[in-house]
């Protein structure tokens, strides 16, 4: 299968158009964009997510629902983090 927009280089791909593309092509991609349960695989951005401005955006929450043995390590070490999930 090939994926193309002619005129529309990937850089002005809308997010669905680049999810069409990476699942035509057998990309593979990183498993987090598969844990939805928070937000649908287009909105999730594997990125930094434990900085200062994110703690807000339920990224602990996140966390601690998939991955609750890398939650315990981080609240272990850094017990402030319970009070934003």
């Amino acid at each position: 299968m090939r994926f193309e927009i002619p005129g529309r280089p990937m850089l002005y791909w809308k997010t669905d158009e680049v999810w069409t593309y990476i699942d035509g092509m057998g990309i593979p991609y990183h498993p987090a964009y598969d844990k939805t349960r928070f937000a649908p695989r287009e909105e999730i951005r594997v990125s930094y997510w434990a900085g200062e401005t994110h703690r807000t955006y339920g990224r602990y929450t996140w966390l601690r629902y998939y991955y609750p043995e890398l939650f315990e390590k981080l609240t272990e070490r850094c017990p402030e983090v319970k009070k934003f999930v």
